[in-house]
């Protein structure tokens, strides 16, 4: 019977194991790369086995961090013994993480660690703390919890997972709380300039240009308060991006003045499109992504829709309308 827990007692689990098998999701986000990377290298240090894993490569922009050379995916992971504990982190259900029959056959026993409200419990053990804004906070109370003190290895990883899943600490920083646990990591002697400048400011000439692409192909309701952006995948092409390269297209949609919900659409190979979601309060975008099969954060969340591009949009506006009128904090006189 899967069951929720607590640090104290994964932090126990873990340091009773041999070997432990860290898994990331899908498209690996700073949260889910670095909460990884930043664990394994805590685990090596109590002198357990520890391997990263995922369905995806970690992306370019995280490759810099400590560990991510050794990271597998799936395919290319040689044949290993069974773990004695697979941990994923910042994976709402299994199938982000390559399905749970992988996940089950991978090792003994399954631990779900993760902060998105809406995840399954699929594991024997969850441990699931919707207030924190990333796993790293999950994952720095074990590194608490073990006696471990923080170096490089384990701080840069944990730094880049806390600064990426709140954009650049502009989402979901309510109070001083997540500053003080960014301070305490970037004490141990992290280069912030490089780290932020690496993260937020570097993009190729390509990634650029779509960026102006975007900004002469932004649309804004008439009450100003809902905006999006359509990303067409021969669009995509054409401009030569990955498309973890079009993450921060998101950012310019909710940048216009009086936006409350911000809609980002990304054209996926298959016939599905990619629906990113940002708001400000009192507007949950969480509630949007719920309605189209997707889920995440209160005020940051995604789903994938299968269906064409204009197809999706048209549904995903008018179910956000509707949305607007069926709740009374979406009124004008509540947003305004």
């Amino acid at each position: 019977m899967p069951e929720s827990t607590d640090a104290g007692r994964v932090a126990t689990t873990l340091r009773a194991a041999r070997r432990v098998l860290i898994v990331m999701h899908q498209a690996p986000d700073g949260d889910t790369t670095g909460s990884a990377l930043a664990l394994a290298a805590a685990l090596v240090r109590l002198g357990i086995a520890a391997e990263v894993v995922g369905p995806d490569p970690i992306i370019p922009p995280f490759q810099f961090l400590p560990g991510a050379a050794d990271a597998r995916t799936w395919a290319t992971r040689s044949a290993r013994p069974r773990a004695d504990v697979v941990v994923t982190v910042d994976c709402g259900e299994p199938s982000r993480a390559g399905g749970l029959e992988q996940l089950r056959s991978a090792g003994t026993l399954l631990m779900n660690l993760d902060h998105h409200a809406g995840n399954t419990r699929f594991g024997d053990l969850n441990w699931v703390e919707p207030g924190a804004v990333a796993v790293a906070e999950l994952v720095l109370q074990l590194v608490d919890a073990w006696d471990l003190p923080l170096d490089v290895a384990v701080a840069l990883p944990l730094y880049v997972s806390l600064a990426t899943d709140t954009e650049g600490f502009r989402v979901g920083v309510l109070d001083s709380r997540v500053f003080r646990l960014a301070a305490r990591l970037a004490d141990t002697g992290l280069d912030l300039a490089d780290i932020h400048r690496r993260l937020f400011e570097e993009e190729s000439l390509s990634a650029m240009g779509l960026r102006a692409w975007a900004l002469q192909h932004l649309q804004q309701a008439p009450s100003g308060k809902v905006a999006w952006l359509a990303l067409p995948r021969p669009v995509l092409k054409r401009f030569g991006v990955e498309p973890y390269e079009t993450d921060g297209l998101i950012a310019l949609v909710r940048a216009l003045r009086g936006v409350h919900l911000a809609v980002f659409l990304r054209e996926e190979p298959g016939g599905f499109v990619k629906v990113s979601l940002r708001s400000r309060p009192p507007i949950e975008a969480r509630r949007l992504a719920e309605r189209l099969g997707g889920g995440g954060h209160t005020h940051a969340a995604a789903a994938v829709v299968r269906g064409r591009l204009a197809k999706v949009q048209a549904e995903t506006l008018a179910l956000a309308s509707q949305l607007y009128g069926e709740d009374e904090r979406w009124t004008d006189s509540s947003t305004s």
